[in-house]
C-alpha cells in the first residue's frame, strides 16, 4: 500500500512510472515465502536509487540484494572445488546467472552458451546473504570457486568478487544488452499501435544505450521527445495496476480502502509482488485484453464505485478535460445512478488506456 500511495501522490509521476518499470525487468515474486519481508526494501534499495543513474550500477544492486539472491537461489550456490565445495560436495546453482543472462540483460538465447551460464555461475559463487550484514550482502570466499573462467569468449581471473563484478559490466555494456533494454522500454511506452515508429524508437534508444555506456537519463529524454510515444491514438491498454493507479490519482481527495485495492489487484492477477515468476509481469496489452479480464474489470469497478462520491461528469472532467469521449458521457447520463455513472467511466475506453 505504501507503493501504490506513493505512485498515487507523487507529483513525478514519470519516475514512478519508471520505479515500477525496473522493478518488473528485475522481477523477484513473494510467492517464495522468505521475500515478504524483502520485497519493498528490494524495490527501495536496489531499483529506486539506480533509476536516474546507469544501467550498470542497477544491475550490480540487483544482483547483491539478498531478495534476488534468496529468490534465484544464488546462496546455495557453492564452487565444486572451493573449500565449501569439496568439504561437502556441493556444487553450483545456475539460477541467478541464467536468469541474469536471459532477462536481465542479453535476452534469450541472444550470445551465450550453456557453457557461458556454468562459468557466470562459478564466478557468482560466494555471493551470499547473512543477517549479521547491515545490508544481508555476504561474499562467503569459502563456497567461491578460485579459478579463472571463460565466459563470453574472454578469460576472467581476477580475485574474488570482483570477478563476477568484471562480468557484470561487461554484460551491462554489451550491444545485445542495449538492443533487449531498448526493445522492452519502447514497447512499454508505444506498444505496437505503430510498428514502425516503435522500432525507429527502439534503435534510437539502443543508439544512446551504447554511446553512453548505458547510461538511463538520456533514454528517458528519447522517451519524452520521441514521436512514437505522442501519438493521438491510445497507444497501450492498461494493466490492471495501471488502471487502478490511474483512477487513484484521479480521486485522490477520496480514500479508497486498501483491502479494496490490494483484493481488487489480486482477483484481476496483478497482485504487486506476486508476479510468479523472474520473467515478471507481461508487457504486452493482449495478456490483460481479454472477456474474462473485463469481467473481473467490471466487478472492482463497482467495488471502487462506491469511494468515489464526486459528480461523475466532474470527476469524468478531472480525468479528461474538455477531451472526455462523448459515447462515453451519454452512457454516464443515461446511468440510472451515481455509482453506476462512475462504474461505466471506469470501464470506458479512455480509462482503459494510455
Amino acid at each position: 500500500m505504501a507503493r501504490h500511495q506513493q505512485a498515487t501522490i507523487s507529483d513525478q509521476s514519470f519516475n514512478e512510472r519508471l520505479v515500477h518499470f525496473w522493478q518488473n525487468h528485475f522481477a523477484i515474486s513473494v510467492e517464495k515465502r522468505e521475500l515478504k519481508i524483502l520485497s519493498s526494501a528490494y524495490e527501495k534499495e536496489a531499483i529506486r536509487p539506480n533509476v536516474m543513474g546507469s544501467f550498470g550500477d542497477m544491475l550490480l544492486a540487483v544482483t547483491m540484494h539478498p531478495a534476488m539472491l534468496l529468490y534465484l537461489d544464488n546462496y546455495k550456490s557453492v564452487g565444486a572445488n572451493s573449500k565449501l565445495g569439496l568439504k561437502r560436495k556441493k556444487g553450483i546453482n545456475e539460477n541467478l546467472a541464467r536468469e541474469i543472462l536471459e532477462l536481465h540483460t542479453l535476452g534469450v538465447d541472444n550470445g551465450y552458451s550453456q557453457q557461458d551460464i556454468i562459468a557466470f555461475a562459478n564466478m557468482l559463487t560466494g555471493w551470499s546473504v547473512s543477517v549479521k550484514s547491515d545490508t544481508g550482502f555476504i561474499f562467503n570466499n569459502n563456497a567461491h570457486e578460485n579459478e579463472a573462467q571463460i565466459f563470453m569468449q574472454q578469460k576472467y581471473n581476477q580475485p574474488k568478487m570482483a570477478q563476477a563484478k568484471a562480468a557484470l559490466f561487461y554484460l551491462a555494456n554489451h550491444k545485445n544488452t542495449a538492443g533487449h533494454i531498448a526493445k522492452k522500454l519502447a514497447q512499454h511506452f508505444a506498444g505496437e499501435t505503430n510498428k514502425r515508429l516503435t522500432k525507429n524508437l527502439a534503435i534510437q534508444l539502443e543508439e544512446s544505450f551504447i554511446k553512453t555506456g548505458g547510461q538511463l537519463k538520456p533514454l528517458y529524454q528519447i522517451l519524452i521527445g520521441h514521436e512514437a510515444c505522442w501519438q493521438t491514438a491510445p497507444l497501450r491498454f492498461r494493466s490492471p495496476n495501471e488502471w487502478v493507479l490511474a483512477i487513484s490519482r484521479a480521486s485522490q481527495n477520496v480514500r479508497i480502502k486498501d483491502k479494496a485495492l490490494i483484493g481488487g489487484l489480486k482477483n484481476m492477477g496483478h497482485q504487486p509482488y506476486f508476479s510468479g515468476s523472474p520473467a515478471g509481469w507481461p508487457d504486452y496489452d493482449s495478456h490483460w485484453n481479454s472477456p474474462s479480464a473485463f469481467v473481473q474489470k467490471w466487478q472492482i469497478a463497482k467495488q471502487l464505485s462506491r469511494f468515489i462520491k464526486t459528480d461523475p461528469l466532474a470527476f469524468a472532467k478531472v480525468c479528461f478535460g474538455e477531451n472526455i469521449d462523448q459515447h462515453s458521457l451519454l452512457a454516464m447520463q443515461r446511468a440510472k445512478n451515481l455509482r453506476s455513472s462512475i462504474t461505466l467511466f471506469l470501464l470506458s475506453e479512455q480509462m482503459q488506456y494510455r
